[in-house]
Protein backbone atom coordinates (compact mmCIF):
# COMPACT_ATOMS: atom_id res chain seq x y z
CA UNK A 1 0.00 0.00 0.00
CA UNK A 2 1.84 3.33 -0.87
CA UNK A 3 2.12 6.08 1.58
CA UNK A 4 0.86 9.98 1.06
CA UNK A 5 3.04 12.71 0.18
CA UNK A 6 0.19 15.30 1.87
CA UNK A 7 2.85 14.99 4.91
CA UNK A 8 6.04 16.19 2.84
CA UNK A 9 6.57 19.86 3.42
CA UNK A 10 8.09 20.73 0.02
CA UNK A 11 11.20 23.18 -0.08
CA UNK A 12 11.58 24.70 -3.44
CA UNK A 13 13.05 27.72 -3.61
CA UNK A 14 11.13 30.90 -4.65
CA UNK A 15 11.94 33.66 -7.35
CA UNK A 16 13.29 36.82 -6.10
CA UNK A 17 10.70 39.34 -6.33
CA UNK A 18 11.15 42.23 -8.83
CA UNK A 19 11.19 44.93 -5.98
CA UNK A 20 14.07 42.91 -4.86
CA UNK A 21 16.34 42.47 -7.98
CA UNK A 22 15.64 45.96 -8.39
CA UNK A 23 17.10 47.40 -4.66
CA UNK A 24 19.93 44.90 -5.07
CA UNK A 25 21.04 46.12 -8.16
CA UNK A 26 20.76 49.62 -7.53
CA UNK A 27 22.44 49.30 -4.48
CA UNK A 28 25.76 47.95 -6.39
CA UNK A 29 25.83 50.70 -8.58
CA UNK A 30 25.42 53.50 -5.97
CA UNK A 31 28.04 51.99 -3.71
CA UNK A 32 30.32 51.51 -6.87
CA UNK A 33 29.96 54.55 -7.96
CA UNK A 34 28.16 54.05 -10.71
CA UNK A 35 25.49 56.04 -9.82
CA UNK A 36 27.01 58.99 -8.64
CA UNK A 37 26.19 61.39 -5.68
CA UNK A 38 23.12 63.69 -6.55
CA UNK A 39 22.20 61.78 -9.47
CA UNK A 40 18.30 61.53 -10.49
CA UNK A 41 17.13 58.04 -10.72
CA UNK A 42 14.09 58.42 -12.91
CA UNK A 43 11.53 55.81 -12.35
CA UNK A 44 10.43 55.37 -16.00
CA UNK A 45 14.10 54.56 -16.99
CA UNK A 46 13.65 51.43 -14.11
CA UNK A 47 10.18 50.64 -15.33
CA UNK A 48 11.35 50.02 -18.89
CA UNK A 49 14.71 48.47 -17.84
CA UNK A 50 13.67 46.00 -15.90
CA UNK A 51 10.16 45.51 -17.52
CA UNK A 52 8.44 46.01 -14.73
CA UNK A 53 5.10 48.46 -13.85
CA UNK A 54 5.87 50.96 -10.61
CA UNK A 55 4.71 48.91 -8.20
CA UNK A 56 8.66 47.17 -7.81
CA UNK A 57 10.24 50.11 -8.80
CA UNK A 58 9.01 51.80 -5.58
CA UNK A 59 8.91 48.84 -3.24
CA UNK A 60 12.85 49.44 -4.04
CA UNK A 61 12.82 53.27 -3.24
CA UNK A 62 11.36 52.50 0.04
CA UNK A 63 13.95 50.09 1.01
CA UNK A 64 16.82 52.35 -0.43
CA UNK A 65 15.65 55.33 1.56
CA UNK A 66 16.13 53.17 5.10
CA UNK A 67 19.32 52.63 3.77
CA UNK A 68 19.68 55.96 3.01
CA UNK A 69 21.35 55.90 -0.05
CA UNK A 70 18.13 57.98 -1.81
CA UNK A 71 16.40 60.30 -0.92
CA UNK A 72 13.25 62.37 -2.98
CA UNK A 73 13.55 65.81 -3.46
CA UNK A 74 10.65 68.25 -4.10
CA UNK A 75 10.55 69.06 -8.02
CA UNK A 76 13.44 66.64 -8.34
CA UNK A 77 12.21 63.29 -7.65
CA UNK A 78 14.46 60.27 -6.31
CA UNK A 79 18.19 61.37 -5.99
CA UNK A 80 21.23 59.35 -4.31
CA UNK A 81 22.08 61.20 -1.68
CA UNK A 82 25.24 62.88 -0.77
CA UNK A 83 27.95 61.77 1.38
CA UNK A 84 28.48 64.33 4.26
CA UNK A 85 31.29 64.53 6.96
CA UNK A 86 28.36 64.14 9.61
CA UNK A 87 27.07 61.06 7.85
CA UNK A 88 30.45 59.34 7.37
CA UNK A 89 31.24 60.34 11.46
CA UNK A 90 28.00 59.40 12.56
CA UNK A 91 27.46 55.87 10.79
CA UNK A 92 31.29 54.93 11.71
CA UNK A 93 30.55 56.15 14.77
CA UNK A 94 27.94 53.62 15.21
CA UNK A 95 29.68 51.09 13.31
CA UNK A 96 33.04 51.41 16.09
CA UNK A 97 30.44 50.70 18.90
CA UNK A 98 29.35 47.56 17.25
CA UNK A 99 32.24 46.20 16.16
CA UNK A 100 33.92 46.95 19.38
CA UNK A 101 31.64 45.38 21.56
CA UNK A 102 31.72 42.10 18.94
CA UNK A 103 35.39 42.06 18.76
CA UNK A 104 35.18 42.09 23.02
CA UNK A 105 32.43 39.38 23.22
CA UNK A 106 34.36 37.11 20.51
CA UNK A 107 37.85 37.77 22.14
CA UNK A 108 36.30 36.38 25.70
CA UNK A 109 34.73 33.24 24.16
CA UNK A 110 36.55 32.24 20.85
CA UNK A 111 36.77 29.17 19.23
CA UNK A 112 39.50 28.24 16.21
CA UNK A 113 37.15 27.98 13.46
CA UNK A 114 36.69 31.70 14.12
CA UNK A 115 40.57 32.32 14.20
CA UNK A 116 41.09 30.02 11.29
CA UNK A 117 38.68 32.24 9.10
CA UNK A 118 40.09 35.26 10.03
CA UNK A 119 43.39 34.37 9.39
CA UNK A 120 42.39 33.15 5.91
CA UNK A 121 40.45 36.30 5.27
CA UNK A 122 43.94 38.47 6.49
CA UNK A 123 45.41 36.05 3.83
CA UNK A 124 43.02 36.85 1.44
CA UNK A 125 43.49 40.98 2.20
CA UNK A 126 47.42 40.55 1.55
CA UNK A 127 47.05 39.32 -1.54
CA UNK A 128 44.39 41.45 -3.01
CA UNK A 129 46.71 44.78 -2.08
CA UNK A 130 49.66 43.13 -3.80
CA UNK A 131 47.60 42.82 -6.71
CA UNK A 132 45.80 45.86 -6.42
CA UNK A 133 42.46 44.28 -6.65
CA UNK A 134 40.22 47.26 -5.09
CA UNK A 135 36.96 45.60 -5.12
CA UNK A 136 38.48 42.28 -3.79
CA UNK A 137 40.54 44.41 -0.68
CA UNK A 138 36.89 46.20 0.05
CA UNK A 139 34.60 42.63 -0.23
CA UNK A 140 37.09 41.06 1.84
CA UNK A 141 37.49 43.96 4.76
CA UNK A 142 34.12 43.72 5.17
CA UNK A 143 33.72 40.01 5.64
CA UNK A 144 36.54 40.53 8.36
CA UNK A 145 34.09 42.46 10.72
CA UNK A 146 30.62 40.20 9.58
CA UNK A 147 32.36 37.63 11.16
CA UNK A 148 33.37 39.21 14.36
CA UNK A 149 29.72 40.45 14.53
CA UNK A 150 27.96 37.37 13.21
CA UNK A 151 29.42 35.25 16.09
CA UNK A 152 27.74 37.12 19.20
CA UNK A 153 24.73 35.38 18.22
CA UNK A 154 22.52 38.32 18.36
CA UNK A 155 19.93 38.80 15.68
CA UNK A 156 19.01 42.08 16.81
CA UNK A 157 22.31 43.33 16.47
CA UNK A 158 23.29 41.18 13.33
CA UNK A 159 20.28 42.46 11.44
CA UNK A 160 20.91 46.44 12.46
CA UNK A 161 24.78 45.39 11.84
CA UNK A 162 23.91 44.51 7.86
CA UNK A 163 21.47 47.73 7.24
CA UNK A 164 24.54 49.64 8.68
CA UNK A 165 26.74 47.83 6.33
CA UNK A 166 24.31 48.82 2.98
CA UNK A 167 24.84 52.68 3.39
CA UNK A 168 28.52 52.08 5.05
CA UNK A 169 29.74 50.85 1.69
CA UNK A 170 30.17 54.18 0.16
CA UNK A 171 32.77 55.26 2.49
CA UNK A 172 34.60 51.89 2.14
CA UNK A 173 34.99 52.53 -1.55
CA UNK A 174 36.23 56.26 -0.71
CA UNK A 175 38.75 55.15 2.10
CA UNK A 176 39.96 52.42 -0.35
CA UNK A 177 40.22 54.43 -3.24
CA UNK A 178 43.72 55.41 -2.78
CA UNK A 179 45.81 52.11 -2.07
CA UNK A 180 48.28 53.83 0.13
CA UNK A 181 45.79 53.29 3.07
CA UNK A 182 45.22 49.58 2.46
CA UNK A 183 48.19 48.47 4.57
CA UNK A 184 47.47 50.97 6.84
CA UNK A 185 44.21 48.82 7.03
CA UNK A 186 45.65 45.15 7.17
CA UNK A 187 47.94 46.15 9.98
CA UNK A 188 44.85 47.76 11.83
CA UNK A 189 43.10 44.39 11.30
CA UNK A 190 45.43 41.95 12.32
CA UNK A 191 45.51 43.94 15.63
CA UNK A 192 42.18 43.21 16.22
CA UNK A 193 42.70 39.86 15.73
CA UNK A 194 46.10 39.57 17.85
CA UNK A 195 44.26 41.07 20.42
CA UNK A 196 41.15 38.34 20.06
CA UNK A 197 43.58 35.22 19.74
CA UNK A 198 45.50 36.73 22.72
CA UNK A 199 41.67 36.23 24.94
CA UNK A 200 42.38 40.59 25.89
CA UNK A 201 38.83 41.46 25.63
CA UNK A 202 39.51 45.32 26.50
CA UNK A 203 42.23 45.82 23.93
CA UNK A 204 40.41 43.76 20.81
CA UNK A 205 37.12 46.38 22.06
CA UNK A 206 39.51 49.68 22.03
CA UNK A 207 41.79 48.30 18.49
CA UNK A 208 38.40 47.75 17.09
CA UNK A 209 37.04 51.03 17.58
CA UNK A 210 39.66 52.64 16.79
CA UNK A 211 40.18 51.04 13.46
CA UNK A 212 36.82 52.72 12.84
CA UNK A 213 37.33 56.17 13.94
CA UNK A 214 40.98 55.89 11.97
CA UNK A 215 38.48 54.79 9.17
CA UNK A 216 36.51 58.19 9.66
CA UNK A 217 39.66 59.89 9.44
CA UNK A 218 40.54 58.51 5.80
CA UNK A 219 37.54 58.97 4.51
CA UNK A 220 36.94 62.78 5.76
CA UNK A 221 40.61 63.23 3.80
CA UNK A 222 39.36 61.95 0.81
CA UNK A 223 36.21 63.49 0.76
CA UNK A 224 38.08 67.41 1.02
CA UNK A 225 40.14 66.57 -1.24
CA UNK A 226 37.25 65.51 -3.89
CA UNK A 227 35.60 68.90 -2.40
Amino acid sequence: MGGTLLNLVPKIPKPKPASMIIYEQLVNAIVSGEIKEGQRIVESDLTKLFDVSRSPVREAWKMLEIDGLIELIPYRGVVVTQITAKDVRENLELKGMIEGFAAWIVARMFGNEIIAQLESILAELEKHIANGKFQNVLEANIRFHRIIVENVHNEKLMKLYDGLTKSIRRFYTISFAMSSGWEFSLAEHREILNNIKAKDATAAEHSARQHAYNTINRVLARLEKKN
